[in-house]
């Protein structure tokens, strides 16, 4: 901008290389704007975006914890399969909660039971198709 300012004042005339200088500052300026509008917009999108995934989150968490209600499993029991919801190893899950992985083999089993499933495939299906469907 100096460049530009230096240029107007000691040329005194209307010279090519003073317009070309003041276009290019003039069109660094607006794209500046336009960028600084864009990231204000994308910041402002990403905040709503993650509003909505905490109450989607609290919703997924209340809807969990109503099935687990409806099923009428122990507080192990419940432990336990949000593990497996998440994904985690029965060694994992026998691992993270200090017991042996023989205690997780029969809660899990009671879980299956209660929950009407079979097996961990099932049991996340059942899950999948709740939350589909809810």
């Amino acid at each position: 901008m100096d460049d530009v300012l230096t240029d107007f004042v000691v040329s005194k005339t209307n010279s090519t290389h003073f317009y070309f200088e003041l276009f290019f500052v003039v069109a660094l300026m607006y794209l500046l704007i336009t960028q600084v509008r864009e990231i204000y917009s994308i910041k402002t999108d990403l905040v709503i975006a993650n509003d909505k995934l905490t109450i989607l989150k609290e919703g997924l968490s209340e809807a969990i914890d109503n099935q687990f209600n409806i099923w009428k499993l122990t507080n192990a029991e419940r432990e336990v399969a949000l593990l497996v919801i998440k994904g985690f190893s029965f060694a994992k899950i026998s691992e993270l909660r200090s017991v042996s992985e023989k205690t997780i083999h029969q809660q899990i089993s009671s879980v299956y039971k209660k929950s009407n499933t079979k097996n961990r495939h099932e049991f996340m299906s059942g899950f999948l198709e709740y939350f589909i469907n809810y």
